[in-house]
């Protein structure tokens, strides 16, 4: 009886640290008063509320900015609309040859392609 408790005991550990090593690291909770993004303790007065969170004035810049379709990042300058779709205009790239999209562009299928590209076979 004591040797199956021992072999269901070392079953149990071999479990937990096997699951140890695959858990998932998670990011530390946001402070009261601290920003969702950079989690710097800010004065309550001193936070922007962007959609329920907490933001110092830097991050709340980028989170109300629209996020690039390609590479999903806040766009904070200049952007390009294609396909109902908002890009940086360096991320706005042909699907075939990859040169950026300065002089329009042709659908082929859900691919946009430059011209020279969407004329070919």
């Amino acid at each position: 009886m004591r040797a199956a408790d021992d072999q269901r005991r070392q079953a149990a550990l071999a479990r937990d640290a096997e699951l140890k090593k695959t858990a998932v690291p998670t990011s530390p909770p946001p402070k009261a008063n601290g920003c969702a993004t950079c989690q710097k303790e800010l004065p309550a007065g001193a936070l922007v509320n962007v959609k329920g969170k907490n933001y110092c004035y830097g991050c709340s810049i980028a989170a109300q900015a629209d996020q690039c379709f390609a590479c999903n990042k806040p766009i904070l300058s200049a952007m390009m609309k294609a396909n109902n779709r908002k890009y940086h205009p360096e991320c706005l790239k042909c699907s075939r040859c990859k040169n950026q999209l300065t002089e329009g562009f042709r659908m082929r299928g859900k691919d946009m392609m430059c011209v020279p590209c969407s004329s070919k076979p």
